[in-house]
């Protein structure tokens, strides 16, 4: 070995001690690695709790409203069943019209639901699992 050579390579007892803070400084930086993603974890967790505590408190909300706006709706069929009384129609016909205008009004909206509700099978991912794939996609392209 060259001078030269030699004075480029460190000491056996140097690089022992170099590879010693090598692997300290790993395991610092895996134990500093897995603090975070559990910091991390332990955050989502409490947001998850968060979300969860506020989507009931936004469907007990919902709830209360619906009432509101049923009563509200009751009081202005009353008002038009009061209305037609005082054209001269018949209190109780009246109230038999409003009631029948609401009935066809949900069925327009059961009407709805019904037709949606068909399109929450996933057809077209069914079609695809059973080898029809074809066929989910003509129907998809022609939407």
């Amino acid at each position: 070995m060259t001078a030269e050579h030699a004075a480029h390579e460190p000491d056996e007892p140097e690089a022992a001690a170099q590879d010693e803070g090598l692997g300290d400084n790993l395991a610092e930086a895996l134990a500093s690695a897995r603090g975070l993603v559990d910091d991390y974890l332990a955050l989502a967790a409490l947001e998850a709790r968060l979300a969860g505590h506020s989507l009931v408190g936004i469907l007990v909300l919902a709830i209360c409203l619906a009432f509101v706006l049923m009563a509200a709706w009751l009081g202005l069929q009353i008002a038009a069943a009061f209305a037609m009384a005082r054209l001269g129609w018949p209190l109780d016909l009246g109230l038999v019209g409003v009631t029948l205008a609401n009935l066809l009004l949900g069925a327009l909206c059961l009407r709805g639901i019904r037709g949606r509700a068909r399109q929450l099978g996933f057809q077209g991912l069914r079609q695809a699992l059973r080898g029809e794939g074809n066929a989910a996609r003509t129907e998809t392209s022609h939407r």
